[in-house]
């Protein structure tokens, strides 16, 4: 069996580039589309759980870290 490797973990936080909110990853995926990244974040006032691409989000550094 193949060891897959991903760019994020569960429990990173990251930023989703489209909007510049930060979003926390709870799952991780391998699929005929690729590897994927389930994002949790909070806008306007509502929780949304969404599928993303590597190239979608990016590791989020606080300031001065």
């Amino acid at each position: 069996m193949k060891m897959v490797e991903f760019e994020y973990d569960i429990g990173d936080e990251v930023l989703i580039k489209a909007i510049n909110i930060i979003g926390k990853i709870d799952s991780l995926t391998l699929d005929n589309n690729g590897k994927m990244f389930r994002v949790i974040f909070w806008n306007d006032g509502s929780r949304h759980s969404i599928w993303m691409y590597s190239f979608e989000i990016g590791l989020f550094k606080p300031k001065g870290v």
